[in-house]
């Protein structure tokens, strides 16, 4: 523990900043695509984790500490990935090319992964010692919702109340719809995230909202903003029901964000939406069905329900937009189904081993049904450019390291939720176990439904919950928070 002069509030405005810095990544250099542009967090990480070793917040013994467990493990990783690279170079390796030079430097880019995800597990620790810096990583983040819930009313309003798609062609304008498109397209470039311009044009117009009429608030596109609304936004509001105990205003904020979350779902007009958002209400009435004032909860929630329900059918074009994405043959040659069925029968092949984390891509587009679609322009690009694709995130992580050690990941993070909630029975009065352990149950759920589509899992708003229900679970900042008031 840090000496008791040592002054807090950096830790505590870090903690504040963390999760906005995290989620609004175009806020630095907005000309700079969001996929490069996530790769920023790390130097505001890199500065306050420096100042935490000089205050001693923790230290290289403990991250020695932390890694240890891990290394049979990172061992048996390492060993089956050789042996996966080794099989795949032997179909894909260029002619002439030293199949023993191509797997070591696949394993050196992987162990080259290793660091960083230790170094957020600690970042993570370090936040959940203090129950201070606990409530403002919560305020931060809930304050960071209320600027994209605003930011997606602002392109909703253009989606739903100003773009030519929904009155007849050749009506002029009104004056408010005029200043709305402006306001919009000024505003857009400076707010939305972007995609690299080699894979997608989406910005030819303006804005994302403009040229696709789909809203992202300020991730690359709408399935973005609809998984990363699942498994960051919609866990923190569960995590705030659970604390609906100690006040009226958890149970307010827990509402009015899971409520936003599920408009947003559904309006956003993406199919990954669609589907989180049926999963979250399923959650809502689990959620509601236990504990005392049934009645009343499920009578909410029931009608939050219909009210969706209701959203869904009759909103402009989501009606329709269902209808066509539940038809078998309007879906078929999607490039997300391409890819994903051509990564199931990569499993298939190599149920064991997988084909290795860097030749997937190189399975991939030569895959049958990537072949037979080769007409799409999305999939033709990324076969020339020979990386990109990964539409569909648990089946690939399956296909790179093979069924065994998936399963193995499935474990250990079933362990910490299990842990977490060992926990909250032996400590009922624990505040933050009773937001982590009902968070934490969210974000298996929608994380594991969202991972069925395209999830980046290294993207810090689906990791670093779990680095932090990890350190919980170890007992990290439990000491003072039994009784104590504080979540």
């Amino acid at each position: 523990m840090p000496p008791a002069s040592s002054p807090q509030w950096p830790l505590r405005l870090f903690a504040f900043l963390l999760i906005p810095l995290a989620c609004w990544q175009v806020w630095l250099f907005r000309g700079i695509p969001n996929y490069y542009a996530q790769h920023f967090l790390l130097y505001p990480c890199l500065v306050f984790m420096f100042w935490a070793w000089r205050r001693r917040l923790w230290s290289v013994a403990e991250a020695w500490g932390v890694l240890r467990p891990f290394l049979p493990w990172l061992v048996l990783l390492f060993v089956m990935q050789a042996a996966a690279g080794w099989q795949s170079a032997q179909l894909y390796l260029p002619q002439n090319a030293s199949r023993l030079h191509a797997v070591l430097l696949g394993l050196l880019k992987l162990a080259a992964q290793i660091p960083f995800v230790l170094f957020f597990a600690m970042l993570c620790r370090v936040l959940m010692r203090d129950a201070a810096a606990r409530r403002l990583l919560v305020r931060g983040a809930c304050w960071t919702f209320a600027a994209l819930a605003l930011w997606c009313a602002v392109q909703a309003i253009y989606v739903y109340g100003v773009s030519t798609m929904y009155y007849q062609a050749g009506e002029s304008r009104s004056p408010l719809r005029n200043l709305v498109h402006e306001t919009l397209a000024a505003l857009s470039p400076w707010l939305e995230a972007r995609w690299p311009d080699s894979t997608y044009d989406f910005y030819s117009k303006g804005a994302y909202a403009l040229t696709l009429a789909r809203f992202n608030g300020f991730f690359e596109e709408a399935s973005a903003l609809a998984a990363m609304i699942a498994v960051f936004f919609v866990p923190l509001a569960f995590g705030l029901l659970a604390m609906a105990y100690r006040g009226r205003k958890f149970l307010f904020a827990g509402f009015s964000i899971l409520t936003c979350c599920l408009a947003i779902m559904i309006l956003c007009r993406s199919g990954t939406g669609q589907i989180l958002a049926a999963v979250t209400l399923g959650l809502a009435l689990l959620f509601c069905l236990r504990g005392g004032g049934k009645g009343a909860k499920t009578l909410i929630t029931l009608a939050l329900a219909a009210g969706c329900v209701y959203a869904a059918m009759n909103t402009p074009h989501i009606h329709n937009y269902l209808l066509k994405r539940s038809m078998w043959q309007n879906v078929s040659n999607l490039p997300r189904v391409v890819v994903t069925l051509d990564t199931l029968e990569m499993i298939a092949k190599y149920p064991l081993l997988g084909v290795g984390r860097n030749w997937y891509f190189a399975h991939l587009h030569n895959g049958a049904h990537y072949m037979q679609n080769l007409q799409d322009k999305e999939l033709r690009d990324w076969k020339e450019k020979g990386s990109g694709g990964e539409l569909s995130a648990l089946p690939a992580l399956g296909a790179q390291y093979g069924l065994p050690l998936l399963a193995l990941a499935f474990a250990f993070t079933g362990s910490v939720w299990l842990r977490l909630h060992t926990l909250h029975r032996i400590r009922p009065a624990d505040n933050t176990l009773s937001f982590a352990t009902s968070a934490c149950t969210a974000w298996l759920v929608l994380g594991f439904v969202a991972s069925l589509a395209a999830l980046d899992v290294r993207n810090p708003l689906f990791s670093l919950p779990f680095f932090c229900f990890y350190a919980l679970s170890q007992h990290m900042g439990l000491e003072d928070s039994a009784g104590s008031g504080t979540a």
